[in-house]
């Protein structure tokens, strides 16, 4: 997608609060779940990636912003563990602000 979008980076958040669904420490976190899916794990494969705990994303909008500007040059893809609205909303204002023309994936995109 994003050799076909033109786009350097991916912003990869795939919770959904309303229904349940999160992401912590890279695993999937929902009611429906069936076993441990690590997302880094399963997208390792399609480029370099870093992956922001949610205590990272916890620390606020603009520190997580400093830290995707430090990782940019080294990664493409770029997952996000979280729980709640508030943690979405960290997380694209960080990007917004840090890496504005970012393939969005996830419940914001």
């Amino acid at each position: 997608m994003l050799e076909v979008l033109a786009k350097e980076h991916a912003i990869i958040a795939p919770a959904f609060p309303a229904q349940g669904r999160g992401l912590r420490d890279g695993i999937l976190v929902a009611e429906q779940t069936t076993g441990a899916l690590h997302l880094p794990t399963l997208l390792a494969g399609y480029g370099p990636l870093t992956a922001f705990g949610l205590a990272t994303v916890r620390q606020g909008s603009e520190r997580l912003a400093h830290k995707l500007r430090q990782v940019a040059a080294q990664a493409r893809l770029l997952v996000f563990d979280a729980l709640t609205d508030a943690d979405l909303a960290v997380v694209a204002a960080a990007a917004d602000r840090a890496l504005p023309h970012a393939y969005s994936a996830g419940a914001r995109a």
